[in-house]
């Protein structure tokens, strides 16, 4: 079995979250001990942001047994550098959505599954937006985009019709 991380997971780890950090880490173990662990870029990005240098990053993960999965390894690190010192300037991942400029903003949030935590957040971006809409795709897990390509094609067109239209 192949098991795709996500970063809440591994910042969880490696921070020593105490409310977290224990069950993340069983979890991790489980996911090893049945076959292999890997991140895609996104994960590798925002997890790498966590350490000060890439290369204690990319011993960590070796060590951890995350394996990485999608482009190139040097990209996705070269831009946790990128993200890490728009963050050193006082740059927050949330600036856009608190001024409110998301208003005009076309965005339709695909999603599988249940209610999570990371669904609820998407809702709140939905409020923020004029024209969002979230879509809770039924057949889909993590990797909606190869479970349900129909479905992200859909909406991509519809978003890029949207844009167009103005």
């Amino acid at each position: 079995m192949i098991t795709a991380v996500d970063s809440s997971v591994l910042i969880d780890i490696f921070g020593a979250d105490e409310k977290f950090g224990l069950q993340s880490a069983e979890a991790m173990r489980v996911c090893l001990s049945e076959g292999a662990v890997i991140a895609c870029e996104v994960v590798w990005t925002k997890t790498a942001v966590v350490f000060d240098r890439d290369h204690d990053f990319v011993e960590a993960m070796g060590k951890l047994g995350v394996q990485f999965s999608a482009i190139e390894q040097k990209t996705a690190t070269s831009s946790a550098r990128a993200w890490r010192k728009y963050l050193a300037r006082g740059g927050r991942r949330e600036r856009v959505a608190e001024r409110g400029t998301l208003r005009d903003v076309p965005l339709i949030v695909l999603s599988a599954g249940n209610a999570s935590p990371e669904q609820r957040a998407e809702h709140e971006s939905l409020g923020r937006c004029f024209q969002g809409r979230i879509e809770i795709v039924p057949g889909s897990g993590h990797w909606l985009q190869l479970d349900r390509p129909d479905v992200v094609i859909r909406a991509i067109n519809e978003i890029i019709a949207q844009v167009r239209g103005r």
